[in-house]
């Protein structure tokens, strides 16, 4: 039985372990994959409207909220030869993750993304509280709340606490999840008697895609102050240390927040989704084809293997010829 059916067109520039249809590239040539379903993970870290893939049938969506930023911390130690409080802010909470299953009939028409910004570090002079970050948003079908900045850590107005920000809370989607809480930071009286000093900014609490960055460190003896590290992918900012009260400290960033998008997908009725066996296809379907798959014929009602397919397809002839 002789199918007509349409090559297809297949992506340009694919990447080795680039996915179409029942084809993945390995470099040089799409390959076939066996029959049936294929996935394909799209990771969103700019706002965009998101359009499904050919063949989408549903998509799996996790989202994740901005990441809080770190608080900042102001010292009240002068010197080591005096007595003082050395200081370390709170560490930024994460942003919250949803996730949702949704049918390709609620995206066909595109869905608006908006990726949240993680808030700003918290300053060092005065002491300031970090920024929360911002909801990231699939539509209205998946949100991922933002995460609440750290607590400043100063004997000026502001108190001592450094505390870690809150958690982000739920947001919407069939599972979600509030974030994690940032660490505390851990304050330090110091006196001459004690010799040495050092201060503990919180870390930021994790995102369901990133682990919580390291601590920023201050010593009596110096180095006498270290800002908060920044968070990624939706974790929060990290609480700065302050060691001496001419050296003051900001909080980390908080992490931007990112959308994953799981595509499942079957091919068209045009396509044949079985094609084990087929000689590798090379990049530019028409162009630079070494065989073509069974299958995937021209207008022309005739096999592939024929003495006619042969005769008006010579442009198509793999290396040493039809086999």
């Amino acid at each position: 039985m002789t199918v007509t059916t349409t090559p297809p067109a297949f992506p340009p520039n694919p990447s080795v372990g680039d996915i179409y249809l029942n084809w993945v590239w390995n470099g040089s040539a799409w390959v076939c994959r066996a029959a049936g379903p294929v996935s394909l993970i799209k990771v969103l870290t700019t706002s965009q409207t998101y359009w499904p893939g050919p063949g989408t049938t549903f998509a799996l969506v996790d989202v994740v909220g901005g990441g809080g930023g770190g608080g900042g911390a102001l010292a009240q130690l002068t010197s080591v030869s005096a007595s003082g409080w050395m200081c370390a802010g709170g560490g930024g909470a994460s942003g919250g993750h949803s996730r949702s299953m949704i049918n390709a009939a609620l995206l066909v028409n595109g869905v608006i993304v908006t990726i949240g910004a993680g808030g700003a570090g918290g300053a060092g002079s005065p002491a300031a509280v970090g920024g929360a970050g911002d909801s990231t948003t699939f539509g209205a079908l998946v949100v991922g709340l933002g995460g609440k900045g750290g607590q400043p850590s100063s004997t000026q107005g502001v108190g001592l606490s450094g505390e870690g920000g809150a958690y982000a809370g739920m947001g919407t989607g069939d599972l979600t999840g509030p974030g994690m809480s940032g660490f505390t930071g851990q304050n330090l009286y110091f006196t001459p008697a004690a010799g040495s000093g050092i201060v503990i900014g919180g870390k930021g609490g994790a995102s369901a895609f990133a682990g919580s960055n390291i601590n920023a460190y201050a010593y009596a003896a110096g180095p006498y102050f270290l800002n908060g590290y920044a968070g990624v992918y939706g974790s929060g900012g990290g609480g700065g240390a302050s060691g001496l009260a001419a050296d003051p400290a900001t909080g980390g960033a908080g992490g931007a927040g990112l959308v994953v998008i799981t595509e499942f997908a079957f091919g068209p009725n045009t396509v044949v989704q079985d094609c084990s066996g087929v000689t590798p296809v090379a990049a530019g379907m028409g162009v630079a084809v070494t065989e073509v798959p069974p299958g995937f014929q021209s207008p022309l009602v005739i096999g592939p293997r024929s003495a006619q397919w042969r005769a008006r397809m010579p442009a198509l002839t793999g290396p040493g010829g039809w086999r």
